[in-house]
């Protein structure tokens, strides 16, 4: 069968996609909540959505969290001498 949008209640009240995920195999679709599912298979081949990864960017480092050296005190060269 093709991969439709279903218009049954039980796909309207998921959170997952509206479609069947034995029909979608393999691909990705936004599902109710706003968020991607992947159809995968399990050990049966059946299909079933799963939520799907999102990639975290890499912040790249600033210069905000470098510190200065720190200077010698005074007291350190007096009780020296």
């Amino acid at each position: 069968m093709p991969c439709r949008k279903s218009s049954m209640s039980k796909y309207k009240r998921r959170p997952g996609p509206p479609y069947p995920a034995q029909d979608c195999r393999g691909q990705r679709k936004l599902g109710n909540n706003k968020h991607y599912y992947t159809s995968v298979a399990d050990k049966n081949g059946v299909y079933h959505w799963k939520k799907a990864s999102v990639a975290k960017k890499k912040k790249s480092p600033t210069k905000k969290g470098r510190k200065s050296p720190k200077k010698k005190s005074r007291r350190s060269k007096k009780m020296k001498r």
